[in-house]
């Protein structure tokens, strides 16, 4: 009997979606939705609207039987007849504190039901587990593991001390970066225009020096700034590795942090096998099967773990006809639908 696909993500994803439709293609079911919408009625919304959320649940337990399904909007979801799960977004709707005590009540329950719904289906094959990336969602936390499975790591930093980040860029020769701890991004509605609120990793510069006492507020991560032949991204799915060199150094925005510049050349790398085994024997050890990992390329060829996203995106990586990533992500999840 063939299962189906559950795709939790964002409703403009366009990796959801490129999984969805492929998926689709090799003749399996997929369902998708996201997780954060509100999707019980309101009177805040117009029902006969065709983008009105519409959600229902049910699940029952019994010593001789078990149901469990989903509708959404158009898609009647059983729920038993899941046999992997494509989750990319785990966020539950959340109601603004202002609101009445009725409403979070609501969105309480809301939010628990679909998690004890999503929860029951630990049997199956999750890309990845929710639990296990947020227990990963730290730099500190993946730096340490990074280093004890054999990865090299740069030199880092986290205080809210200015004396101690004082010393340890002067450790550095006066050459440290700065970048953000949290994985959060803020989104200002209140100037009229979204605006996505974070920050880029930057160079700490004799001005920044200057208001180094401001670290207090909260903490800083800070490193030393290892000179770079180019940036490596190195998405692993399951035990395949594919790895990009992203030519960061070629423009003067993108050096220290290659998101700067959009369109930078990009092409394929021939992952060193050492480093390679090292880096999927600590993602089993996570217990992660997809992430998108971040490298520094030294002009020695030395390869410096900066991050994982287990969560990252792979797209922009891969053009026209040939997406070798999406191929294998989509080989993984339908391995588990037979």
């Amino acid at each position: 009997m063939k299962r189906s696909l559950l795709i939790l993500a964002v409703d403009h994803d366009i990796h959801a979606d490129a999984v969805h439709d492929l998926v689709q293609q090799q003749g399996y079911q997929s369902y998708r939705l996201d997780p954060e919408v509100p999707w019980t009625p309101s009177e805040e919304f117009d029902p006969d609207a065709e983008w009105a959320p519409f959600g229902s649940m049910a699940w029952s337990l019994s010593r001789d039987s078990h149901f469990s399904s989903l509708q959404w909007r158009d898609q009647n979801i059983d729920l038993t007849k899941v046999g992997a799960v494509f989750c990319r977004n785990f966020q539950f709707a959340k109601v603004h504190d202002d609101e009445p005590v009725e409403k979070h009540l609501k969105y309480a329950e809301m939010r628990a039901g679909l998690y004890g719904l999503f929860s029951t289906l630990s049997h199956c094959f999750w890309m990845n587990d929710p639990a296990l990336e947020e227990n990963l969602d730290n730099k500190m936390v993946q730096s340490v593991d990074a280093l004890h499975a054999g990865l090299k790591i740069p030199k880092t930093l986290v205080t809210n001390d200015e004396s101690r980040a004082r010393k340890f860029i002067e450790s550095c020769d006066g050459r440290a970066i700065i970048k953000q701890l949290s994985a959060i991004g803020l989104i200002d509605e209140n100037s009229g225009q979204a605006e996505a609120l974070g920050f880029f990793t930057s160079s700490v510069t004799k001005e920044a020096m200057e208001h180094l006492d401001e670290v207090k507020h909260a903490p800083c991560l800070f490193q030393e700034d290892i000179l770079k032949k180019a940036d490596v991204r190195a998405t692993v799915v399951g035990d395949r590795i594919f790895a990009h060199a992203i030519d960061s150094q070629s423009r003067e925005a993108s050096k220290t942090d290659f998101r700067r510049e959009i369109d930078l050349p990009i092409s394929n790398f021939e992952f060193p096998d050492e480093t390679g085994s090292k880096l999927i024997k600590l993602l089993k050890q996570w217990g992660i099967i997809f992430s998108a990992c971040d490298f520094v390329l030294t002009p020695n060829n030395e390869l410096i773990f900066l991050e994982a996203n287990v969560a990252g995106n792979w797209l922009w990586l891969e053009n026209g006809n040939c997406h070798p990533i999406l191929d294998e992500v989509v080989r993984l999840l339908s391995c588990k639908l037979r």
